[in-house]
């Protein structure tokens, strides 16, 4: 079971007391918002496993000491009742510790804090940060060190929170905790599309959009028809990817989960989603083309895995593809073992101009198909003959043969070949 651990760093100042509240929470009056958030992640049912509080040597010996009984108030020129920290969190959970971290002044020093809280940070722990007296660059450094850790120690960062004192109500004294988690979120998000329209991989959007519900859910918050559409988004895309990645050319050609991507993110331009994530979702959008024809759906999903450096998957629905247009030309079923069999012999004869007696066929029936196949303007093409011919001959059987060949195709010339061949079949079927 995963770790809970809470990470604060604590400041030199004198902290008054106030009531820090979010949502329905209220917590004892206290100076330290370290001892308030603790105390909601235990209403929350989050009952912290450690907790981690970082202290320069000020810092402990003004507000961290459990000895410590009194200090000045400057502003009253007088001592007042003041108990340290550690009085108040050493039993909030099993393992609690004050580490000693520098002032951080200078390059070497603020290396030394990211090393400190790193290490106290074990494989697989869920991460809980108040961020309230991280100062100065602080707070960048804990959200770069948290995406550092979420990378090598497979952590998650399930709260970032801080107390805004200076937000308070004279009136009533009471301070708002104020929820940072959109901001690691978005920085989640920004990163699990970019993985996606870099590589075609889905994963991460999905995890991201589980750990998005999970938070939710365990803030307390109802799962609304928004929240509800982001997961349907997630779960468009990974369709999507899927029959790309996997090379599903029955369901490319329908093109019905383009459309269903497409449509799932127009649905979303109106919801109140996380800040900014729409812009990183129109990136998605403007990548898919929705149609309802099989060649230019299995083109663009060719250039898609192309783009994506997944030449395998290309130059196999490239060659494909096209053999299911010339089905569909002929009203032929594209799922048609026989009638794609003849597509290819028959650019195999014109390739090699091999004489009708030769032609291996088993029955007259489909000599005659080869016949009105090869009077067709697609295979009295030169060029798109000799595509073909590239394409099947020595391209994708390079591929299958992974290169077990004489004279085997350099990686940079597979890529370059395709990359030629998808331009020019496009400017020869679609008039791109």
């Amino acid at each position: 079971m995963s770790r809970k651990i809470f990470l604060s760093f604590l400041g030199t100042g004198l902290y008054h007391k106030c009531v820090y509240y979010k949502e329905n929470f209220e917590s004892t009056p206290t100076s330290f918002i370290q001892q308030a958030t603790i105390e909601l992640l235990v209403k929350q049912g989050l009952q912290p496993d450690a907790v981690r509080i970082f202290t320069t040597k000020k810092a402990k010996e003004d507000n961290w000491n459990k000895s410590i009984t009194s200090r000045e108030d400057r502003n009253k020129h007088e001592d007042i009742d003041y108990c340290g920290l550690e009085s108040l969190i050493m039993d909030a959970a099993p393992d609690v510790k004050a580490i000693d971290v520098p002032d951080g002044g200078n390059e070497t020093e603020m290396w030394e804090i990211f090393q400190k809280v790193y290490d106290e940070i074990e494989d697989g722990d869920e991460l809980y940060i108040d961020l309230t007296h991280a100062f100065r660059y602080l707070p960048m450094l804990m959200l770069v060190l948290s995406n550092y850790a979420k990378f090598l120690k497979d952590v998650s960062v399930k709260s970032l929170g801080y107390g805004n004192w200076e937000a308070r109500d004279k009136n009533t004294n009471r301070a708002p905790i104020v929820d940072l988690m959109p901001i690691t979120q978005l920085q989640d998000w920004t990163s699990a599309i970019s993985e996606y329209l870099k590589h075609g991989y889905p994963e991460s959007i999905k995890q991201q959009a589980r750990n998005y519900k999970l938070w939710l859910l365990q803030s307390g918050a109802e799962i609304t028809n928004e929240e509800k559409a982001n997961d349907m988004m997630a779960k468009a895309i990974e369709k999507y990817a899927m029959e790309r990645l996997t090379c599903r050319g029955i369901a490319i050609s329908n093109g019905d989960a383009a459309k269903d991507l497409y449509q799932k993110i127009t649905n979303m331009e109106n919801d109140k989603i996380i800040a900014n994530l729409r812009p990183l979702l129109e990136k998605i959008r403007e990548r898919v083309v929705v149609s309802s024809d099989v060649l230019t759906n299995n083109l663009d999903a060719a250039q898609w895995c192309y783009d994506k450096g997944l030449y395998q998957q290309a130059i196999t629905l490239l060659q494909e593809g096209f053999i299911a247009h010339v089905c569909q030309k002929y009203g032929w079923d594209i799922a048609d073992k026989d009638k794609r069999n003849l597509i290819t012999s028959a650019f195999t004869i014109k390739t090699f101009d091999i004489p009708e007696e030769m032609w291996k066929v088993e029955t007259e029936e489909d000599k005659d198909l080869l016949r009105v196949l090869l009077d067709d303007s697609l295979l009295n093409d030169c060029n798109l003959v000799n595509l073909f011919g590239d394409i099947s001959n020595t391209i994708r059987n390079d591929f299958n043969h992974a290169g077990f060949r004489q004279n085997p195709l350099l990686p940079q010339t597979i890529k370059k070949k395709i990359g030629r061949d998808l331009v020019a079949f496009r400017e020869k079927l679609l008039g791109e």
